[in-house]
């Protein structure tokens, strides 16, 4: 039956049911860095891959934005109170197959100071990573989004990216 088929003062009822379902994840992360020209990075447990460190950070709970999803994450897995600041890129990846869309935010959360020492966890699940070292110890994605973020640190405009390209096989020397 069509509108036009329903008979002019009878009340029309549209009911549609839908499943739930999520369509992409929001996340915020912390570029964290300290004068050695390092970066911390943390060890995905389970991870089966070459290069088991990601940047610290996660995925924002239901009306909670990345700046909060940031700060939360790093106090929940570091125990630091870490105040977020400049967003030096967005980056959206969109969703592919049967997996969610994404959109990451990478916050800049600071540089150590001389005086300030923050070691790794006695698990090792933290990692100060100098920049030189990445390309063995994260994924190309992960390199090449940190290496914009330290673009935007040093004040080339915030980027907002969108894909991911197809980076070269690395040679196994």
């Amino acid at each position: 039956m069509t509108h036009e088929d329903v008979p002019d003062g009878w009340p029309v009822r549209i009911t549609m049911t839908t499943t739930p379902t999520l369509l992409s994840r929001t996340a915020g992360l912390a570029l964290i860095r300290d004068l050695g020209q390092r970066v911390l990075m943390r060890e995905v447990p389970g991870l089966q891959s070459s290069a088991p460190y990601e940047l610290p950070g996660g995925p924002a709970e239901a009306g909670e934005s990345a700046l909060d999803a940031c700060r939360r994450h790093l106090a929940d897995q570091t125990g630091r109170l870490v105040q977020p600041s400049a967003l030096l890129l967005a980056h959206h990846i969109p969703l592919t197959g049967a997996e969610t869309a994404r959109h990451d935010f990478l916050f800049d959360c600071g540089q150590l100071q001389p005086d300030e020492r923050w070691e790794p966890d006695a698990a090792g699940r933290w990692r100060w990573i100098l920049l030189d070292d990445l390309r063995d110890l994260v994924e190309p994605v992960t390199e090449w989004r940190i290496n914009l973020a330290l673009d935007a640190v040093e004040g080339e405009p915030a980027r907002y990216l969108t894909g991911v390209p197809d980076f070269p096989a690395l040679s196994q020397a």
